[in-house]
């Protein structure tokens, strides 16, 4: 992947780092830079390796022998060029609403382009036998989802085709007090301006009744030291996140920026201690157009 990151040298600057998404609530005009990139391969291999391939839906026989697959919000284009190599029979469109994916140097068979799926995406109806949209879940507000990007995704995937989502719920588990307090803020945050951080848990019910044969795949993934590889991966993560949005998430949880440093300090103590064993949930959900 490194001739694709060397491809992404003319964009501008960093957009954010977080735990919660790689995009700006519907900012077409965000731009990132390859500390962002590198991020979002990281965290595209540890989605990888959790559930142990890029796909949960059966598609790889539809892939092998040749298939047209859409990927929604496909960011840094890792997703699209390593299953293009992989599956040189099939063809491969990424979407997504600020272009930092490769333009020059890609797999023949990958394709990318920007467009705004709440503005209607163009691409005829049923033609995607697989498509594909990962880690969007705070990208757009519950209403858009059941209103606007369900219906839009389902529209362009073909009779008996699969649709696929992958995201993050980042309400911790079994995370000491004050780590908790500190993630709910960011929860809470977010859900002031309309986004729910567990709308991938939602998924399964927005499908139905135009999809069918719904499977939901859940993995607990660690926050915190007392895990050394993804565990110290989402503390960063999350470390970065707060340092970047600091006067945001003290004004979504009421309280003062120096209040906020405190709760911080006693969150961080938590984290990289070992008496918490903090996780948060990555699901998987994937079904069948009727």
């Amino acid at each position: 992947m490194g001739n694709i990151k060397s491809s992404l040298k003319k964009k501008k600057n960093l957009s954010s780092a977080s735990i919660i998404s790689e995009r700006n609530h519907h900012n077409e005009e965000s731009s990132i830079n390859l500390t962002e990139v590198d991020r979002q391969q990281e965290v595209y291999y540890h989605y990888k390796l959790m559930f142990n391939g890029n796909c949960s839906a059966p598609v790889h026989e539809y892939l092998r022998n040749g298939c047209k697959v859409l990927d929604i919000g496909c960011g840094s284009g890792i997703w699209i060029c390593e299953l293009a190599t992989e599956f040189p029979k099939s063809t491969f469109i990424g979407v997504d609403m600020v272009p930092v994916y490769p333009s020059e140097i890609k797999p023949n068979n990958a394709e990318f382009v920007k467009n705004n799926i709440l503005k209607g995406l163009t691409f005829k109806d049923n033609e995607f036998d697989y498509v594909h949209s990962s880690k969007m879940g705070t990208v757009f507000k519950d209403e858009e989802w059941i209103n606007k990007v369900i219906p839009e995704l389902i529209r362009v995937t073909k009779p008996q085709g699969w649709i696929e989502f992958s995201d993050v719920d980042i309400r911790l588990i079994d995370a000491g007090p004050n780590s908790t307090r500190l993630v709910d803020g960011i929860s809470q945050g977010m859900s002031n301006s309309g986004i729910n951080t567990g709308s991938i848990t939602l998924v399964k019910k927005w499908l139905q009744p135009r999809v069918t044969n719904i499977t939901e795949l859940n993995k607990l993934v660690p926050i915190g030291v007392w895990e050394p590889t993804f565990g110290n991966f989402n503390l960063q993560d999350c470390v970065d996140f707060v340092k970047l949005q600091r006067s945001w998430l003290a004004n979504a949880m009421d309280i003062t920026e120096d209040k906020l440093l405190k709760l911080e300090e006693l969150a961080y103590a938590e984290f990289y201690s070992t008496k918490y064993k903090g996780k948060f949930s990555i699901t998987r959900v994937f079904g069948q157009k009727i």
